[in-house]
């Protein structure tokens, strides 16, 4: 099947206004057919979504009938649906993103998000189990236990 950037191709690339076209795009064109109407037209068999042979056809009667304003198999709301994914995807291509009042006037003070470039840590060996007994049993880089005493910890409703 052709997707477009693994999305439904571009209504541009079905070039609606010739009548004479190249077999590229009849191939894009029977494919945005057979999703759109896989999408929203009722089936039970693969051959409930072609008109003689060709999902193209098929899609073309239901959206004639759509814009003469007339009743179509294909659910109406479908047309609307495939008009809005056509829209957005026109709106998104080579426009950077606008930034809301609060991203804008926010700061990142906790420089969370910021990529960091790691250097290799050397890796440091397992410590036995008299390396673990000496680090449990000596003072950390700040003076204090490793491990504290939870019985001196003070809790904020004992205070």
């Amino acid at each position: 099947m052709f997707y477009d950037k693994d999305r439904l191709s571009e209504i541009r690339l079905l070039d609606l206004t010739s009548t004479q076209i190249h077999e590229e795009t009849a191939r894009i064109r029977e494919e945005y057919a057979k999703i759109a109407l896989l999408m929203f037209y009722p089936f039970r068999t693969i051959e409930d979504i072609q008109l003689d042979g060709s999902h193209w056809k098929l899609f073309q009667r239901e959206l004639d009938l759509y814009q003469n304003g007339r009743n179509t198999t294909m659910w109406a709301k479908g047309f609307e649906i495939l008009h809005n994914i056509e829209d957005r995807k026109a709106m998104q291509q080579d426009v950077e993103k606008r930034k809301d009042e609060v991203t804008r006037e926010s700061k990142n003070r906790l420089n969370i998000g910021k990529v960091k470039i790691n250097k290799k840590k050397k890796k440091k060996k397992p410590l036995d189990d008299d390396d673990f007994v000496d680090y449990l049993s000596s003072d950390s880089e700040a003076g204090e236990d490793p491990i504290p005493d939870i019985t001196k910890l003070k809790l904020s409703h004992d205070e």
